[in-house]
């Protein structure tokens, strides 16, 4: 959470520069596979007078406040972390794979592995 909040504010200081260096887009994995992973800490483009992107943040942050805490008890800040990066990951792998050529950003792919990975936990636990 610490490092979207960062990157948030990097956004808006930097404006389009820092995100656009952050997107993910699919034709691009080849020349520049870290893109994978940095835009799940990414947000829509930060500015004060743009309320659907600082709402895009905050919904994504309300999410991970709420489920990130109990799996990570549960399962350990090791394992949650890894679970969180390979469900942000596999977001963006599900874009290349079912749209292409559309750019993203967020933490939105990770967030809903975790709500993924929460249902299973919870059906395991009974």
């Amino acid at each position: 959470m610490a490092i979207c909040v960062v990157v948030a504010l990097a956004q808006l200081i930097g404006g389009a520069l820092v995100t656009n260096s952050l997107v993910y887009w699919a034709p691009i994995t080849f020349e520049q596979p870290w893109r994978l992973v940095t835009s799940m800490f990414a947000h829509s483009q930060i500015s004060i007078t743009s309320p659907t992107s600082v709402l895009h943040i905050l919904f994504n942050m309300y999410a991970l406040i709420l489920i990130g805490p109990i799996l990570e008890h549960l399962l350990g800040r090791g394992r949650f972390l890894a679970l969180y990066l390979l469900a942000g990951l596999g977001g963006s792998v599900a874009v290349a794979v079912l749209s292409p050529l559309t750019p993203v950003l967020g933490a939105s792919g990770a967030i809903f592995g975790l709500f993924g990975a929460y249902f299973v936990v919870m059906r395991k636990i009974g």
